[in-house]
């Protein structure tokens, strides 16, 4: 969403240059440049929680194992 908002911005501040509005194009790549930046932070955020949750997983899955060994231990202790 925000990638596709930056390139509308810049091709309205193509069009203002080419009509010579310098500070309409200056202003509306601002715009652009302030939505690629949001895009880069949703990006990097998305990629943050993904690795988060792969981390609880994988948290998760040695909790289960260190359980698993443990009740072999203590199976072996009572013999």
């Amino acid at each position: 969403m925000y990638v596709a908002l930056a390139q509308e911005h810049l091709e309205r501040a193509s069009g203002r240059l080419a009509v010579g509005d310098r500070a309409g194009a200056v202003g509306l790549a601002r715009r652009a440049e302030l939505d690629a930046e949001v895009a880069l932070l949703a990006a990097r955020e998305t990629g943050l929680r993904d690795a988060v949750h792969r981390t609880l997983d994988d948290t998760g899955q040695i909790s289960d194992e260190a359980a698993k060994i443990n009740e072999v231990a203590r199976r072996r202790a009572g013999r």
